[in-house]
């Protein structure tokens, strides 16, 4: 068992000490209009999309961040299937249906496209059109048809065989056979009228992904892992490398040198093929919802997103934040906590990770406690030199582990709990607190459980004060309970949020509830019995606000898992919170800790971020930059249009967006993704928001961003 361990152990070290410093997207626009997208294609910055209904939605994407909507046609009856696709060629959509064949779109007017036709091969995984060809991988053959007349096409040939996803190259098509055991087939079509099988390679894939061809190269995307194969020879395939990728793979693309793959439950993942024999994960994006698909137009990528409809990230120049290190875990980063100098990390079915972060240049994993997918371990806190470590399904429990040598942890005793997941949200003095899906919250002194509160619904997060322990239990809201007698907590009051409270922050008699699809709440809770609502901030109309929020000083952070975008707030005055700075970034954050102008963040995919935060929260930034970069409007205050100005030292990519009061933006006046030369540059904002819709008066911000970074803020009023 010992050796098991060691093993375990030195594995985890290579993984921590050599992972990639991971490239970071982030969204910058999204179109969604209710339904299943399932499919979607480009070309001339016009997005093809289609849903489970069979509805077609073409979409004008020349400005991505605003997605416009240009023309629409329902396929009648029909139920997607087989390849859930859409595949424009030249002047025509061709759409893939289970139950009405492959619909034909005349697509020469996107505003009004028209029904043209259809072929009669019913749950179609895959198409290809080439020349006057169309290959369609059917139920059980590939057929070849010649559509000189698109109208009437006319059956060259088939051949056995049932192929999920099929490419085309240089008269060859190489698809991938969904049975088991399932092939890689490579058929010779050079005769339309007479293809031949040319080889069939077998590979212990069991679940239709995607195959793309580059160089000689077909990548395989299946299950969770992705092949490359030689293919220069087509009778003799010779496998050139296996990649580890996560699971349930959708499609693959090829841009470059880089294979795009959609996962269904985490987004994309961009993989570095620059040597097929050797190929590395560059960078994942975590989608908001479950991503069937993506195509690549330029430097955009655009992810058909089933329920969250289509996704726009940009994926050229990623803009990070001052990042001082990355670790990498072994699994997931899930939760973390600080003491002294180490930081404690929840490493999903790996264990708990123990890094020493005295040199944050250099952070170093000095102590590992493994729990080998006996759990899922989601949160840890620190006291009195016991980690309270709660892990998840497949077992719930709370373990008490000592820490006092931070290199030798070692388990004092566990408490199982029964159902799906605890949470350890907080310690208070000497206690600690922990929640669970059983709606009970239990409360320790150090390993004994001295009592017990049944709350009203699960308990998803907590925190607590000297007297009071604030319960975030979804879409019951919050339960405020009296802990000022640990051993008989009682119910002091709740509130029924509007969305479904996840997090609880609390500071000054307020709490600060990441109420998911309503944004933060903000709760007076000077009298515990009767909370009041103050006021909601929710920066994007579609937010999802999921991560605790955390409170420095005056400031408040929160981070937009819809938008992956970070928030900063001035609550000096909490009932009118003022917009300060915000930063794009690609995370899927579970929870962030701050310690002396540091922020981490855990993530699912990144491991832990070690990020420079003093920029973020230097109030001298938002009086000083406005002169460092001349940015001023005139008139101001205005009526009904203003004059914004700055200057620039060197040619940048530049943004430029208004904000309310509530930090909601309200206009994109210059996107990101335009560079601008040096020297002084206006634009004129009419008062209008992103949909021309005047907005009312009242105080608004500009803020001005030089590659990606927040350089400068100012305040306007607008005056009716």
């Amino acid at each position: 068992m010992k050796k098991i361990l060691i093993y375990f152990f030195v594995i985890f070290g290579i993984t921590y000490s050599f992972s990639p410093l991971f490239s970071i997207y982030h969204k910058i626009g999204n179109y969604n209009s209710g339904g299943r997208t399932l499919s979607l294609d480009v070309k001339d910055e016009i997005i093809y999309t289609i849903k489970n209904t069979g509805l077609i939605e073409i979409l004008d994407v020349n400005d991505p961040e605003q997605p416009q909507l240009i023309g629409s046609c329902q396929i009648p009856n029909a139920i997607l299937g087989g390849g859930n696709q859409i595949i424009v060629v030249d002047s025509l959509a061709f759409v893939l249906t289970f139950s009405n064949g492959i619909q034909i779109v005349n697509i020469s007017n996107p505003i009004e496209p028209q029904i043209i036709g259809s072929y009669n091969y019913n749950n179609a995984k895959d198409l290809i059109i080439s020349s006057n060809y169309a290959y369609i991988a059917g139920y059980n053959k590939l057929y070849i048809l010649d559509i000189s007349e698109i109208l009437n096409p006319l059956l060259m040939s088939d051949i056995y065989g049932e192929l999920c996803d099929i490419t085309l190259s240089d008269n060859i098509i190489y698809g991938v056979h969904n049975s088991s055991p399932n092939n890689l087939r490579i058929i010779d079509v050079s005769d339309p009228t007479n293809p031949e099988l040319l080889s069939n390679f077998n590979l212990p894939i069991y679940s239709p992904g995607g195959i793309e061809f580059k160089d000689f190269i077909t990548f395989i995307a299946y299950g969770g892992l992705l092949w490359s194969i030689n293919v220069g020879n087509p009778s003799n395939p010779i496998m050139l490398d296996t990649l580890d990728i996560t699971n349930h793979t959708k499609r693959i693309i090829i841009e470059e040198n880089k294979a795009i793959i959609t996962n269904s439950t985490s987004g994309f993942e961009v993989i570095d093929i620059t040597d097929p024999s050797n190929m590395s994960i560059v960078s994942f994006y975590d989608t908001p919802g479950l991503a069937e698909q993506v195509k690549v137009n330029g430097e955009i990528a655009f992810i058909a997103d089933c329920y969250s409809g289509l996704q726009i990230v940009d994926i050229n120049n990623p803009l990070i934040p001052p990042l001082i290190n990355r670790i990498q875990t072994y699994n997931k980063a899930n939760g973390i906590d600080i003491n002294d100098n180490y930081l404690y990390i929840c490493d999903g079915y790996a264990g708990l990770n123990i890094v020493d972060i005295s040199d944050l240049q250099n952070p170093e994993i000095c102590g590992f406690y493994p729990i080998n997918g006996l759990g899922d371990a989601n949160t840890v806190d620190i006291l009195n030199d016991i980690a309270y470590f709660c892990t998840g399904y497949p077992i719930c429990s709370v373990k008490f582990i000592d820490v006092s040598d931070p290199q030798n942890p070692y388990l004092l005793d566990e408490y199982l709990n029964t159902g799906m997941w605890s949470t350890v949200g907080c310690v208070n003095n000497s206690y600690a607190f922990v929640g669970s899906d059983n709606a009970n919250l239990l409360i320790f002194d150090e390993t004994d459980l001295i009592s017990e509160y049944f709350a009203i619904g699960e308990i998803y997060g907590l925190t607590a004060t000297e007297q009071f322990c604030f319960l975030a239990e979804g879409e019951n809201g919050i339960e405020i309970v009296d802990i000022s007698n640990v051993n008989n907590p009682t119910l002091s009051g709740n509130f029924d949020t509007n969305g479904f409270a996840h997090n609880i922050a609390f500071n000054n008699n307020m709490i600060f509830i990441s109420d998911g699809e309503e944004g933060i709440q903000i709760i007076d809770v000077s009298e515990p019995q009767n909370p009041i609502q103050i006021t909601t901030l929710k920066p994007n109309y579609n937010s999802e606000i999921i991560a605790k929020a955390l409170i420095i000083e005056n400031k408040l952070i929160f981070i937009d898992k819809e938008w992956n975008e970070m928030f900063v707030y001035n609550i000096e005055d909490p009932f009118n919170p003022v917009f300060e700075s915000s930063s794009k970034w690609n995370t899927s954050t579970k929870e962030v800790l701050y310690l002396n102008d540091i922020l981490f963040s855990a993530d699912i995919y990144y491991g832990v971020s070690i990020i420079d935060f003093s920029e973020y929260l230097s109030t001298e930034e938002y009086v000083l930059n406005p002169l460092t970069y001349n940015l001023i409007n005139y008139p101001n205050p205005f009526n009904p249009e203003t004059t914004i100005s700055f200057s620039i030292i060197e040619d940048s990519i530049i943004e430029l967006s208004i904000f309310n009061i509530k930090g909601q933006k309200v206009k994109q006046l210059i996107s990101y993704i335009r560079q601008l030369p040096e020297g002084q540059h206006s634009v004129v904002w009419d008062g209008k928001d992103d949909n021309n819709k005047p907005v009312g008066s009242g105080i608004y911000f500009y803020q001005l961003r030089i590659d990606g970074n927040s350089k400068a803020i100012n305040k306007m009023i607008l005056m009716k």
